[in-house]
């Protein structure tokens, strides 16, 4: 194999590969990345077995074949190199010369037969979307993700193509986020998909504003193939919560505000919260909001803010960060909440674009 890139395009496919690229690992060549010469393009892989990445870029390729790198080490060379064109050769073997300008490298690397095999995928169980409408709809959702590793269901995203809509969902018990968005994706039968927060990461990395994104299903995998990317991922097993069950069927009372100024409030007062007491106090009057928190040690926080209200008084402690996540993604200057006293607050927008949000925050008990 032998091939001559710029720094440029060499530095990217690093950067995009290595996402998956297992920090620790028992199987050595999981370490390296596959370099593989096809058609005149050079498609760089990398892999976990629950997530693999693989970037084509534009190359001028002198003699087809394919080699594995160790990724760390490569990475680091390439990092070091002037900004010149640079040559890859393997030659006696798996030996890995890296020459640029007046620099030469030799790496051992590993055969192509060692690399696991990646999936095949069937273009006729796919779906295209816009990237920027995609990219939007992973935002204002993916924060909700769990982060405890002990209930494994919800360490993800959960995709449901059903009926020309794909609805996303993530939750971590305590927040649910929910988006809704109309398609014509002429699938014949509904999708139900957990992704992992890794993919989703690195996927919420790969999107771009403008251009396709091209979605893929099978047993047990998922496949999202952009620009000069695709990554694949396995999918946690198992049944999402049914969250729908979770959106209040009644109307409750309903609070404007503007969003500027609560999310400034939150973050100030949040200040006073601490890991034994994490809420914060709202209470509401009508025309007015009053956010406070005491903190025995610390000391107190109080902020008022003209609202749009005019029902019962009602107090309740929320989780202050809970609603700053959903402040920043929401696009509306002034936000509506339906409110009532102990129950789930909901913030529902609908956005041409994005399509229609519900994000649902449990109340916090004090003791």
């Amino acid at each position: 194999m032998h091939f001559e890139i710029s720094k440029q395009e060499l530095l990217a496919a690093i950067h995009r590969v290595e996402g998956a690229i297992p920090n620790k690992t028992t199987l050595p060549i999981l370490s390296n990345m596959l370099v593989e010469t096809i058609d005149g393009k050079v498609n760089f892989s990398a892999t976990d077995l629950d997530l693999s990445i693989v970037f084509q870029s534009i190359a001028d390729v002198i003699e087809e074949g394919a080699i594995t790198i160790p990724s760390r080490r490569f990475a680091e060379i390439i990092k070091e190199l002037p900004n010149e064109k640079v040559s890859i050769n393997t030659k006696n073997g798996y030996n890995i010369f890296i020459n640029c300008g007046l620099c030469s490298f030799k790496l051992n690397g590993l055969p192509k037969e060692e690399f696991p095999l990646l999936p095949e995928f069937e273009r006729s169980e796919s779906v295209v979307m816009e990237q920027g409408v995609f990219k939007t709809m992973l935002k204002k959702v993916s924060f909700a993700m769990s982060k405890d590793e002990t209930r494994h269901i919800l360490n993800g995203t959960f995709f449901l193509f059903k009926n020309n809509t794909l609805n996303l969902a993530a939750t971590d018990s305590r927040r649910i986020a929910i988006i809704q968005n109309t398609q014509s994706f002429n699938l014949k039968n509904e999708k139900r998909l957990i992704i992992p927060t890794k993919m989703i990461i690195e996927l919420s990395r790969a999107l771009q504003d403008k251009g396709n994104l091209e979605i893929a299903f099978a047993v047990n995998q998922v496949a999202f193939q952009l620009n000069k990317t695709i990554l694949i991922s396995r999918l946690i097993e198992g049944e999402f919560p049914p969250y729908e069950q979770a959106i209040p069927n009644q109307n409750y009372n309903k609070m404007k505000i503007d969003k500027q100024l609560f999310l400034s409030a939150l973050k100030r007062v949040g200040l006073f919260t601490s890991i034994d007491s994490q809420s914060v106090k709202m209470d509401i009057f009508k025309e007015k909001l009053i956010v406070s928190k005491i903190t025995p040690d610390v000391g107190e926080a109080k902020e008022n803010i003209n609202i749009e209200y005019g029902h019962s008084e009602i107090s309740i402690n929320v989780n202050p960060f809970f609603m700053i996540d959903i402040l920043k993604v929401l696009d509306k200057d002034v936000v509506e909440f339906e409110i009532e006293d102990e129950k789930p607050c909901v913030i529902k927008e609908d956005n041409a674009e994005s399509g229609k949000l519900i994000y649902i925050v449990l109340p916090m008990t004090i003791k």
